[in-house]
């Protein structure tokens, strides 16, 4: 292993060591970022952005100054970039004001950073599926408004980036604030149009925010008009099909459907209206899924866990086919392919678990067969423990993450075939990471010095070959790259065990990872350290 030392201030080295109250421990820097090919760290106060980039021999970051009192970041869904969301300082004497703004960080551009000024302090952040748009809300608990003394807690900020323009879309009311955003897919038309729609959720209601007419008058639509009882939209699904769109929310046992309908007549302020109408889907519906049914018609497949059971939907008629799943079963990950019973037939399908249900049970169930075979289109099969995630890899293979009396254990499905895997493992995992794309690789630490990966596809050594990297320090995360660095290598970056919390990471070649090429750099957070005019 290669090291490398960039503390050069010893007083501020040996302060590290002895004092828990240290420089870098009160700088507050967020988890960190992984991109698609670099990381970054960002400091909550001081608003610089350290962004490392594995292909740099000496691992130094690059000092990026992205605005203070950082409220929320992640990638963006379009490109290798971070989204930065401030709420920004009132100012002083001594400190120059800042507004709140967002920020795009572009790891491989030297130019000025991108930045939105913003008219409240927001700090929810939504993109849509195509990362085209961004949606800023205030949360519900309205913890947005520290320091603010007037603002509205239903106005949304919508970002349009091919445009870069930001728009203030204040919504309406009932009693409530946003509690989520779903935007439509990409792909998803309207009326015979590509069309960009954002769901708006709050307690009791949902809004529709045309994002491609930012003139349009927003749609507020309450779920319960006669506010008898509290409902929570959780899941909000897209028909394909035609222009509808399914909620389904905490506190009903029906699933909301929502469907659009055109308005030609001018001096209309949208050019479509909406009606709402409810879909019964039996007791406290956990999870639903969309799913051809051939003919171009849709059916809403809906997990039932109380009554263990596996309804499907026909929205068209409202005709509801319920089949018992012998288990608690609460979350659907549907797939397309085919199946044992049916091998030359790919088609959408099915894969039932519990999440915290305490379920031993897969419950595989041929989504089209459910309204005519009924009990005769599911297959059940015992597993070892309680999932608790599941991840869906190339070729429909799943992963799962299994609580076993406090452990991590894994196994692998193959969702084709209906074979069920355990993956042996001598301790508990404390650290996992899935690389769900090429090569598909199962990288996991027990909280040691040892380093250990399993590949879920053939590379030419089989598949579920294993490997191990055994390093000098404990290993605290895992974080395998997507896309090559300017060197042309791919890279894992591993953060080690930091108590002094001044920066300390590893990087290996993630396509052919051993400890002779692995290179560990300590103290980067405090690179420039006095040039950057801290205390």
């Amino acid at each position: 292993m290669k090291r490398a030392y960039l503390l050069s201030l010893p007083l501020v080295l040996a302060c590290q060591q002895t004092s828990d109250t240290s420089l870098a421990n009160s700088s507050s820097f967020l988890p960190m970022q992984a991109l698609a090919n670099s990381v970054a760290y960002v400091n909550r106060a001081s608003g610089s952005t350290f962004l490392l980039d594995p292909a740099d021999p000496a691992l130094k970051p690059r000092i990026l100054p992205t605005g203070k009192s950082v409220i929320a970041l992640e990638r963006s869904n379009a490109t290798n970039q971070l989204l930065v969301l401030t709420h920004g300082v009132e100012g002083d004497v001594n400190l120059k004001a800042e507004p709140a703004r967002l920020f795009l960080i572009d790891p491989a551009s030297s130019d000025p950073l991108s930045s939105y000024d913003l008219p409240g302090r927001y700090d929810q952040l939504a993109q849509s599926e195509d990362g085209a748009f961004a949606i800023l809300s205030y949360s519900s608990t309205s913890s947005a408004a520290s320091g603010s003394m007037l603002y509205n807690p239903n106005d949304l900020a919508v970002v349009t980036f091919a445009s870069k323009k930001l728009k203030s879309r204040p919504i309406r009311s009932l009693g409530s604030a946003p509690t989520g955003v779903n935007c439509s897919p990409p792909g998803w038309t309207l009326f015979g149009v590509p069309r960009n729609l954002a769901v708006v959720s709050a307690v009791n209601y949902v809004t529709l925010l045309d994002l491609d007419q930012p003139d349009h008058t927003e749609i507020t639509i309450p779920l319960v008009p006669n506010g008898q009882q509290t409902v929570r939209p959780l899941q909000v699904l897209f028909d394909q099909a035609g222009p509808v769109i399914y909620v389904r929310a905490d506190g009903s046992n029906d699933i909301f459907q929502i469907s659009l309908a055109q308005i030609t007549q001018e001096g209309s302020s949208n050019d479509f209206r909406v009606s709402l109408s409810l879909l019964g889907s039996g007791s406290r519906p956990s999870d639903m899924a969309m799913f051809d049914a051939g003919n171009g018609s849709t059916r809403l497949a809906i997990a039932t866990p109380d009554t263990r059971q596996l309804a499907v939907l026909d929205p068209k008629t409202g005709n509801a086919t319920s089949v018992p799943t012998g288990a608690q079963v609460n979350q659907i990950l549907k797939f397309h392919g085919t199946s044992p019973k049916q091998p030359s037939t790919p088609e959408d399908r099915a894969m039932l678990w519990g999440f915290s249900t305490g379920a031993t049970t897969l419950v595989f169930a041929d989504l089209q067969e459910v309204e005519t075979k009924q009990a005769l289109a599911l297959d059940s099969y015992s597993i070892s423990a309680p999932v608790t995630v599941v991840t869906l890899l190339p070729g429909n293979i799943a992963l799962l993450q299994q609580s076993n009396g406090g452990a991590v254990s894994l196994s692998i499905v193959n969702l084709t075939d209906r074979t069920i895997e355990p993956i042996g493992s001598s301790g508990a995992l404390s650290h996992v990471a899935i690389e769900t794309a090429a090569p598909s690789r199962l990288w996991g630490t027990d909280g040691g010095n040892r380093l250990e990966y399993l590949d879920l596809v053939d590379h030419g050594r089989g598949r579920l070959f294993a490997g191990e990297v055994i390093l000098d320090q404990p290993i605290a995360g895992i974080s395998p790259l997507t896309a090559p660095s300017a060197d042309g290598t791919r890279y894992l970056v591993l953060e080690m065990q930091d108590p002094t919390k001044v920066g300390y990471v590893t990087v290996l070649n993630a396509d052919q990872p051993d400890r002779q090429g692995a290179r560990s750099v300590y103290g980067f957070l405090l690179t420039d350290y006095l040039e950057r005019g801290q205390p």
